[in-house]
């Protein structure tokens, strides 16, 4: 979008790995931006964390990261608000076929998969940490 004051930042400041050297110029595409992966992951970290979260101050900032997520994404141009909308519906789809596939699986006879439990070491450190949190 020429002339909207979006810049494009990879281009402008570099990155890591050079996005625009020959080898990657080859196979880059620059307009697949769809869906925005960077909305889907930060929401399924948002879910996770929220999840395990134990006080409403980290739910707080769990649910932060795919907000502010979306907003450096269009602010930097990399995405259009369409892209981050599809993320976020590609995290809802998968989730709903892990459910069909865990409620297929039930049907057919098949055990729930394994539960992990952490080890008591494991219990441990999670118990003070959160006495510190």
């Amino acid at each position: 979008m020429p002339g909207s004051g979006f810049v494009d930042t990879v281009s402008s400041f570099g990155t890591w790995g050079g996005a625009y050297t020959s080898t990657t110029a080859q196979v880059a595409n620059v307009y697949g931006a769809m869906p925005s992966m960077h909305t889907g992951w930060s929401l399924w970290v948002a879910v996770c964390l929220c999840a395990i979260s134990t006080r409403w101050w980290q739910r707080v900032l769990a649910v932060s990261l795919p907000v502010v997520t979306v907003l450096v994404i269009m602010a930097t141009g990399n995405h259009y608000a369409l892209d981050a909308m599809a993320g976020a519906l590609y995290l809802v789809v998968a989730f709903l076929l892990w459910l069909l596939v865990l409620a297929v699986r039930r049907a057919l006879g098949h055990v729930d998969l394994p539960t992990i439990v952490p080890s008591a070491s494991a219990r441990a450190l999670l118990t003070s940490a959160g006495r510190l949190l």
